[in-house]
């Protein structure tokens, strides 16, 4: 339903359309090497939640960066810290792929790990 009411964009060179949202975060989780979240809705937690989960289930072993120039994800951060205290968190599994960054955190990071990597 979303196609049809969507406004077609330039920026696209290429449109997925799948059958469900669980289709489509699969997908989103395959074809990428790290994830970016900005702050963002339900749909967002949602994809979060996930790469996480893969993460600490060891299905996947992917970065995944949250920009928290506002503190937007603090109260994540914070739910986090509370788990590992009651010991429903590995945190230091979580850590591992997982950082909550401002931006020009991520901007040098990426520079010093992922720029060398292209051409």
């Amino acid at each position: 339903n979303l196609y049809e009411e969507s406004p077609k964009s330039k920026y696209f060179s290429e449109i997925i359309i799948t059958d469900d949202l669980s289709s489509r975060n699969e997908l989103i989780i395959d074809k990428s090497d790290v994830f970016i979240a900005l702050p963002g809705g339900v749909g967002t937690l949602n994809e979060i939640l996930e790469v996480i989960n893969k993460n600490l289930l060891n299905e996947i072993d992917k970065k995944i960066y949250l920009i928290n120039d506002n503190f937007f994800w603090t109260p994540l951060e914070e739910l986090f810290k509370s788990m590992s205290e009651k010991k429903l968190l590995d945190q230091k599994k979580l850590k591992k792929n997982f950082k909550v960054c401002k931006l020009e955190e991520l901007k040098s990071e990426f520079k010093k790990n992922y720029a060398k990597n292209r051409s």
